[in-house]
């Protein structure tokens, strides 16, 4: 990748990690006019529309990312996360589906014997979606400090 277009996708970046929103998006904007086959423009137009608290603008573009690449596990994953804020749990049960598949997809190809469970299993995410399962499992604290 040349350095000047390296250099512009940090920008980019740091745009939308320090909350100047509007301005990344005019940036990602131009980008994607450049070049429309990048999906890294369409996942940060995502996280700058999430943060804007605009979940189906999010989704869009996270959808063009994944057409664009369709087995990334990330891209999928926030594609749940903005479903879910649309109330549409069919939706985000599937796109965490597919995010196991690519899962699963990245583990088989890598050096390693792939887990017991995908990650997202042994957290729960399917329930926690389906709104059944608390976010955080429930962990015991020792009473050292007291």
């Amino acid at each position: 990748m040349p350095v000047a277009r390296r250099c512009t996708r940090c920008r980019r970046s740091r745009l939308v990690e320090r909350h100047r929103i509007q301005d990344a998006l005019r940036e990602l904007r131009a980008a994607e006019r450049d070049d429309a086959g990048r999906a890294e423009v369409y996942t940060l137009q995502a996280l700058a529309f999430g943060a804007l608290d605009k979940p189906a603008d999010a989704a869009r573009a996270l959808r063009m990312a994944i057409a664009i690449n369709p087995d990334n596990p990330t891209a999928l994953y926030t594609l749940a996360q903005q479903l879910t804020r649309l109330e549409q749990p069919a939706e985000a049960t599937r796109a965490l589906r597919d995010c196991q598949r690519a899962l699963a997809k990245r583990e088989a190809t890598s050096k390693g014997t792939p887990p017991d469970a995908a990650p997202f299993e042994r957290i729960d995410l399917l329930r926690q979606v389906a709104g059944v399962a608390p976010i955080f499992p429930q962990a015991r604290y020792s009473d050292s400090i007291c």
